[in-house]
Parts: C-alpha cells; sequence; structure tokens
C-alpha cells in the first residue's frame, strides 16, 4: 500500500513539472520583478532589491532568455517594468523574504512566473496567474553573511527555470 502512494505522488509531481513546462512555450521575452527585502537590506545582508534584479536577468541572458528591459517595457505602453508586469506580460517574480533573530537570519527565496490567462467557462475573462514556480528554499544564517547564499540560492531558481524554458522554446 505505501509503494502504491509514492509511486501516486510521483505520477503527481511530474504532471505538474510537465504542465509548468507546456506554460511556458512561445514566450519569446519575459519581465522581472523582485520584492521582499526591505530599505534596511544592504546594512543587514549587503544586497539590494537591485542587485538582485540586476543578478536574476544577468543570468537569464546568460542562459540565452530575452528579457524586457524598462525602455521597452514603456514602449509597450507601460510606465515601467513593474506595471508591464502587472499588466499580464508573462514575467517572473522573485521575492526574498528576511526574518532577523537577533544576529542571525532566516529567508526563503521564491521563484515564480506569472502570465495572463483565459478562463475555459468563460473566455472573455481573463486574469494573472502563476504557471511555474519553484519551491521556497529556506536558508539560515549570521544576517550579515546570507547575501552570497541568497545569490546562490536565486541562481538555482533561475537556472530550473531557464532549463525548463529552453525545453519548451527549442532553437
Amino acid at each position: 500500500m505505501r509503494t502504491i502512494i509514492v509511486g501516486f505522488l510521483l505520477v503527481a509531481v511530474s504532471t505538474q513539472a510537465l504542465a509548468d513546462k507546456y506554460s511556458l512555450v512561445g514566450i519569446s521575452s519575459i519581465g522581472v520583478l523582485v520584492e521582499g527585502l526591505g530599505e534596511d537590506s544592504k546594512d543587514r545582508t549587503g544586497l539590494t532589491e537591485r542587485e538582485l534584479k540586476t543578478a536574476l536577468e544577468l543570468r537569464l541572458r546568460q542562459n540565452g532568455i530575452k528579457v524586457y528591459s524598462t525602455l521597452e517595457a514603456g514602449r509597450a505602453g507601460s510606465e515601467n517594468i513593474t506595471a508591464h508586469y502587472l499588466e499580464g506580460s508573462p514575467g517572473l517574480y522573485l521575492n526574498v523574504n528576511i526574518l532577523p533573530a537577533r544576529s542571525s537570519c532566516v529567508y526563503v527565496v521564491t521563484l515564480v512566473m506569472s502570465q495572463t490567462v483565459m478562463l475555459l467557462r468563460d473566455p472573455t475573462k481573463e486574469t494573472l496567474a502563476t504557471t511555474w514556480e519553484t519551491p521556497g528554499e529556506l536558508g539560515y544564517g549570521p544576517c550579515n553573511k546570507i547575501g552570497e547564499s541568497i545569490l546562490e540560492r536565486v541562481a538555482r531558481a533561475v537556472d530550473a527555470f531557464s532549463n525548463d524554458y529552453l525545453a519548451a522554446n527549442p532553437k
């Protein structure tokens, strides 16, 4: 009985992974949004949201994925990349939450892909939905030394996304 349940769970996870990859087919470029770090993150961890965004975009470009720049988003009718992302263009959302506890910090890094989807029951209705995601990666360490660890976790998440994206969109 236990083997049957484990086998069923593996099939469910595998099916979800295939569904996630399928949702990436045909996407030519994506926007990037980074949130979660507070105003004092540079003092506390050595990182800022801007540095994380730059690292994320650079890794995507190195992996052969076109990233919307703020300028391109403006040409598409949006004032900034955040507005463009929220209007439904495919976008990667990186969230890094840090919980300080004395001199140590606990953090979680989450990367999700969101895009506009239509409801099957009413195709005139559209909504923004998560169509791909990595499980959140949890970490712990001295607050002033977690920056590098966060960047490593972000790189792993971006590589996982890139692998699925490139498999769904072979050149």
